[in-house]
């Protein structure tokens, strides 16, 4: 399923993201726990 792929590397960049980003900085969009 090419959309369930599409997501699922949706998740891992924003997941990278989240590893890479200074927690120390306000974010300039807040991203659910959910994703």
């Amino acid at each position: 399923d090419p959309f369930r792929e599409a997501k699922a590397l949706a998740v891992d960049a924003v997941r990278y993201a989240l590893e890479k980003v200074d927690y120390t900085s306000d974010p300039p969009l807040n991203i659910p726990d959910k994703y």
